[in-house]
């Protein structure tokens, strides 16, 4: 027997970057508003933290963000004389599965790097101490900080000497580094 659940003004289905988007839009307006999603929730901590996030096999070959078509999936055909077959295996169709929607699931994503992923070792021990960290735990820092990677001055070619290469006049900006903010502060 079906559930039956309170009623609302607006059901959005799919919380990616559309229906995200839209739900929060649409909260300004005082209507109830209810997001049905396929999946399991997710958070900032612990499913998108170091190393995890950075799981190239988990993600990208064993699709753990992706619908799991041994279990439910679609059926496509070539055209209307065909019988529907289900899809059993993954190709470049990517379902995705769970809150976020494309802007989570989608491996073609290349995530930020953050200070602590150079340096694990050195701010580990600077923050915590040695006690913290196990004894058989392989913990070592990249070699390169954080900062030494980042880009903060952009030079770009001179417009009026566009015609001659190289140039040697460039342009400058100030490019202040991307400030990290966590899902829970920003979207709460």
């Amino acid at each position: 027997m079906a559930t039956k659940l309170k009623s609302a003004d607006i059901v959005i289905v799919g919380l990616g970057w559309t229906g995200g988007i839209l739900a929060k839009e649409l909260a300004d307006t005082g209507l109830s508003i209810v997001v049905l999603e396929r999946g399991a929730p997710r958070d900032t901590n612990p499913d998108f933290m170091y190393p995890i996030i950075h799981d190239e096999l988990r993600y990208a070959q064993r699709h753990q963000l992706m619908q799991d078509v041994s279990r439910e999936t679609v059926t496509f055909r070539n055209n209307a004389n065909e019988t529907a077959l289900p899809m059993r295996q993954l190709g470049s169709f990517l379902p995705g599965e769970g809150v976020g929607g494309a802007g989570v699931h989608w491996n073609g994503v290349t995530w930020r790097w953050l200070p602590w992923d150079h340096e694990p070792l050195k701010l580990t021990l600077g923050s915590y101490g040695r006690s913290v960290i196990p004894p058989d735990m392989q913990l070592q820092d990249w070699g390169v900080s954080w900062r030494s990677c980042v880009i903060t001055t952009m030079h770009w070619p001179s417009t009026t000497r566009a015609a001659s290469w190289p140039i040697a006049r460039t342009t400058s900006i100030s490019i202040r580094p991307i400030a990290i903010v966590t899902a829970d502060r920003c979207c709460a």
